[in-house]
C-alpha cells in the first residue's frame, strides 16, 4: 500500500477545539492514490494500522475521488466524512482533518471552557 511519507500536523489556533490535522497530499493526489493517502493519514493520526479502518467506499466513491484529484485543480475542494473524520481536500493538494463530535461530547466541550 502506497503511503505519502508524511506525518500530518496538528494545527493549533485558539478557535479550534477539536483535534484537527493537515497534510499535502500533491504527490499522493498526481498519482491517483488520494483515497489510500487519505487512510494513511488518518491511521498515522490515530497511531493504527490502516486495515484496521473501515473502508471509505461507503463514505465516497473513492475512484472519483482519486480521478478528481488526480487532475490537480486549484479551484477544486471536497469535504466528507470517514472513520470519524471529518476530511477537507483542495486542490492545491492541502487536506485538513478534524475529529467529529457527537453532540454530547460537544456540550461537554462548551462546559469546560471558563466563563467570564
Amino acid at each position: 500500500m502506497p503511503t505519502t511519507g508524511k506525518i500530518p500536523q496538528p494545527i493549533t489556533s485558539p478557535g479550534i477545539s477539536v483535534p484537527t490535522y493537515a497534510i499535502d497530499l500533491t504527490e499522493a493526489m498526481a498519482d491517483g492514490e488520494t483515497s489510500t493517502a487519505i487512510i494513511m493519514s488518518i491511521a498515522a493520526i490515530e497511531g493504527r494500522d490502516p486495515l484496521d479502518l473501515d473502508p471509505m467506499f461507503g463514505d465516497i466513491e473513492t475512484d472519483s475521488l482519486n480521478m478528481m484529484f488526480k487532475s490537480q485543480s486549484t479551484s477544486l475542494s471536497v469535504g466528507f466524512i470517514t472513520n470519524g473524520w471529518d476530511v477537507q481536500l483542495y486542490g492545491s493538494g492541502e487536506a485538513v482533518f478534524e475529529r467529529e463530535i457527537s453532540l454530547p461530547e460537544a456540550s461537554e466541550s462548551q462546559s469546560e471552557r471558563p466563563t467570564a
